[in-house]
């Protein structure tokens, strides 16, 4: 998106030292903030988390299924889960 930083930040919100504690490892974003993120930007909470790449939030029933089921795993399950998708992937 064609947005300034600060222009995002006020939109989402969130701060440079919420940015950085999250690179850090230090914190996580709240699933609201990634959502609000995912939205602004127009992808889905699945792409900015794990790089799952698929059509824009909201255009698919499929698509919210699969955020709301991916969502609601824990950690070692959603590794599992990528690395069969990706798998599939490669396999098509």
């Amino acid at each position: 998106k064609k947005m300034k930083k600060g222009e995002f930040y006020a939109a989402v919100p969130i701060s440079d030292a919420a940015i950085s504690q999250w690179r850090n490892g230090k914190t996580e974003p709240s699933r609201e903030k990634m959502e609000r993120m995912a939205n602004i930007l127009g992808t889905t909470v699945a792409y900015l988390e794990y790089g799952i790449k698929k059509a824009p939030a909201g255009n698919s029933d499929e698509g919210k299924e699969f955020e709301e089921i991916f969502s609601q795993l824990n950690e070692k399950n959603k590794s599992i889960a990528l690395a069969q998708l990706k798998a599939l992937l490669d396999n098509q």
